[in-house]
């Protein structure tokens, strides 16, 4: 059985400003199900029918964040690459985005956070690899 690994966008591209939610996913994840599933794998995200409805612009960083990560999982992601995924959002915000992640984590999902965060890092990650110069410097679990 395949593997499949998605990266999860921090900032949507604008060209989709203007997109609603739905059209966006069903043009950028591929073959992943029809609109109702999508608007059912919203739902679960907490995403409300008005917020579905409206253009990507309209949301904030962090439903931005929760839909590429609903998005990743309607592309059946195992693993998910995440770079700096909480900058930039407010604390409630940071606190929706791993409340997220926590609970991916729990459905066994695999993530790999990139983060100068070290309170995101220490609440999110169970083994921690420093880096410096694009080499692995220490290995430390959580």
């Amino acid at each position: 059985e395949e593997c499949k690994t998605v990266y999860v966008e921090h900032d949507i591209d604008g060209t989709h400003a203007d997109t609603d939610v739905v059209s966006y996913v069903l043009a950028t994840a591929g073959d992943i199900g029809t609109r109702e599933e999508i608007k059912k794998t919203l739902l679960d995200f907490n995403f409300t029918q008005e917020m579905i409805d409206m253009p990507i612009s309209s949301l904030s960083g962090g439903w931005k964040m929760k839909l590429e990560l609903a998005r990743a999982m309607l592309m059946k992601a195992d693993i998910l690459l995440l770079d700096e995924p909480l900058n930039g959002l407010d604390n409630e915000g940071v606190e929706e985005i791993r409340k997220v992640l926590l609970s991916l984590k729990e459905k066994g999902k695999l993530i790999i956070l990139a983060s100068h965060s070290k309170e995101d890092i220490q609440i999110l990650c169970d083994t921690v690899f420093r880096m410096d110069h694009g080499k692995i410097i220490a290995t430390e679990t959580n």
